[in-house]
């Protein structure tokens, strides 16, 4: 009822604010339906909701096996979106767009957390997840190179089949094997990439 009461606030010449949904949630339980589809629905009677884009045909081409290896970008009313294949296309983009007029993604796993708690909206996104520079990964006889653009599910991987290897240092493999267990959960270590968690000073 509390939930009800807020959303028809406009009866009382007032209008709620996502904040205000979100304070007239709590002590809510819902085992059928859980909390997140309740809580989004009530949030679109916000005045400050995020406005949704129009679902329409996309107008650019298809992203195909033939597009795969090409730069390609997309655009909205409210959003800019690259995806560079090359080191040189990446500078020539930030060089474009510099500082905060764009965003270097990856996972982009952190976007919400930004938006909810940092009120940061990015309006301009270049992904790195097809730069070669960015996906080393290999060890040599004093150390591990670690790409930045590396997701650490690779890296597991990885560490798994140098942990078997001949003369491998095991110890150093089990131990960072044993950290990345600890770290997120799966579906986010399946995206998130190395260097942009150290990037974005990521507390996870």
């Amino acid at each position: 009822m509390s939930l009800y009461e807020t959303v028809s606030m406009d009866d009382n010449n007032e209008s709620p604010i996502m904040q205000d949904i979100e304070e007239a949630f709590d002590g809510h339980l819902c085992r059928c339906t859980g909390y997140r589809s309740i809580l989004d629905a009530a949030k679109t009677f916000a005045t400050d909701v995020d406005k949704y884009i129009s679902i329409r045909e996309s107008s650019t081409s298809k992203i195909t096996s033939t597009t795969f290896d090409k730069c390609i970008s997309y655009s909205s009313s409210i959003l800019e979106w690259y995806r560079p294949i090359s080191l040189d296309e990446l500078l020539s983009l930030r060089h474009s767009y510099p500082g905060s007029a764009s965003k270097l993604v990856f996972g982009n796993t952190a976007v919400q957390i930004e938006r909810k708690f940092k009120h940061i909206q990015h309006h301009r996104l270049i992904s790195i997840t097809h730069i070669d520079e960015l996906q080393q990964l290999k060890r040599t006889p004093n150390s591990y190179i670690i790409g930045a653009g590396i997701t650490f599910t690779r890296l597991q991987s990885k560490l798994y089949e140098w942990k078997k290897e001949v003369n491998s240092d095991g110890g150093i493999c089990e131990a960072l094997i044993d950290q990345l267990k600890h770290f997120a959960s799966a579906q986010i270590r399946n995206v998130a990439s190395f260097g942009g968690c150290i990037v974005n000073a990521s507390p996870m």
